[in-house]
């Protein structure tokens, strides 16, 4: 099944604006929305992202090592998971992360319930 992204962009951006204009606060200028909404749209539809190098691509054996690396004994997370978790599930879990890394990388498109935690090597 074809998924036209721009349509659903459009209409989830409408309905956006739609909410953000009549529920818990109020636009100052709806007309003014209305044009920035369209600035913003004409500039995003040539938009392509930065170029993914060979360096950035998401493998099994990368998020492996990242599953490996994790420390034991923490608490859960918000979702409830531990770093045991992931560590004694199944091989194919790697697999799949790998594919969904991939697939939000390709698309460019990260869910708001999906939360990454960035960590920062000390030197």
């Amino acid at each position: 099944m074809f998924c036209d992204f721009f349509q659903v962009s459009q209409k989830v951006t409408k309905i956006t604006v739609q909410i953000q204009c009549s529920t818990a606060y109020s636009c100052n200028d709806v007309k003014q929305a209305i044009r920035l909404l369209g600035e913003f749209q004409l500039l995003h539809s040539h938009y392509c992202g930065m170029p993914l190098r060979d360096v950035d691509v998401i493998d099994m054996e990368l998020v492996s090592h990242v599953i490996a690396d994790l420390n034991q004994g923490k608490a859960a997370g918000i979702d409830g998971l531990t770093a045991e978790h992931l560590l004694f599930a199944h091989p194919a879990l790697s697999v799949l992360l790998a594919k969904l890394f991939q697939l939000m990388m390709a698309y460019g498109y990260v869910s708001n319930g999906f939360v990454v935690a960035l960590r920062a090597d000390r030197a």
